[in-house]
C-alpha cells in the first residue's frame, strides 16, 4: 500500500482530532446513532472518514443511505 494512500477507515484519535470533541462524546454521538462505529474482530474499532468529516461540516452522513434504501 502507498504511504500516501488516504485511507477511508480513521482511528479514535483521528476521529477526536478532527470533530474536536471528547472521546465519551463522540461514544455518546455513537449510542444516539448519530455517528456510528464500525469493528472488525474484537479489538479493531474505526470509522468511515467521509462520515465524520460530513458530521464536522453539519451533515447528516446517513441522509442519502436512507433516501437510497428506501427506494
Amino acid at each position: 500500500m502507498n504511504n500516501n494512500t488516504i485511507s477511508p477507515r480513521i482511528r479514535l484519535n483521528q476521529v477526536l482530532s478532527i470533530l474536536g470533541c471528547s472521546k465519551t462524546h463522540l461514544y455518546d454521538l455513537h449510542r444516539r446513532r448519530l455517528l456510528l462505529r464500525r469493528t472488525e474482530g474484537k479489538r479493531f474499532t474505526y470509522w468511515i472518514r467521509s462520515e465524520v468529516e460530513a458530521f464536522a461540516l453539519g451533515q447528516n452522513p446517513y441522509e442519502n443511505a436512507d433516501e437510497a434504501s428506501a427506494s
